[in-house]
């Protein structure tokens, strides 16, 4: 089903004011089928701005702000499970380009489908748990899991730091809008009522 919506139409998603920078003020993304780009800003600085996305699964996800439309050069990218906690993170795509990537099949790259949270920042604005820091920061050009002190546990915000304001675009792959997609315990209840159903009809057929 994912996929037909996928492959039927794409979407681009532009920030309505200012993204909230935790899961619960996320800003869910709207649209039709797969969610190809994201365009914001940030307008404050020290901010930084999140999205709701479901990803289709299969390690096909990425999302990159290299040669992208932007007036933030360098920015950083952290993705995060539904229960805010850390999947991967990269600052600076490579030892020369200073914008961020998160790559497609790479061993960090998300294989289960589901809904996660995509955040950017200008550098240096880190996300902190209970526990401190969740993904490393340096070299700056690394590619990180939640291997930090911090990892464990689910996002609570960040280290303070003055930042770069600007506008962003974000490329995605293997992405779909969120807004049309229920969240996990809608879909318990929507199965367990389709359970439901057919119980009844089946002792209804009985009768």
């Amino acid at each position: 089903m994912f996929a037909l919506a996928s492959s039927a139409s794409a979407a681009s998603y532009i920030e309505l004011g200012d993204a909230g920078d935790l899961p619960i003020s996320a800003q869910v993304t709207a649209g039709a089928g797969s969610l190809d780009l994201i365009k914001g800003s940030i307008g404050v600085s020290g901010d930084a701005d999140m999205y709701r996305i479901f990803i289709t699964g299969g390690g096909t996800f990425s999302a990159t702000t290299v040669g992208t439309a932007g007036s933030i050069d360098d920015t950083q990218l952290f993705l995060f499970t539904s229960a805010g906690l850390g999947v991967y993170a990269n600052d600076d795509a490579n030892s020369v380009d200073i914008r961020s990537l998160l790559p497609a099949g790479n061993g960090l790259t998300p294989l289960a489908s589901g809904v996660y949270y995509l955040a950017i920042s200008a550098f240096d604005k880190d996300p902190v748990s209970a526990g401190g820091l969740i993904f490393p920061s340096i070299p700056f050009n690394g590619l990180f899991g939640p291997t930090e002190v911090g990892g464990g546990s689910g996002i609570i915000g960040y280290v303070p730091s003055f930042t770069d304001t600007g506008s962003y675009t974000i490329k995605l792959t293997g992405a779909l809008v969120s807004a049309s997609v229920p969240e996990p315990s809608a879909l318990l209840l929507l199965g367990s009522g389709l359970v439901g159903l057919g119980f009844w009809r089946m002792r209804k057929g009985q009768v």
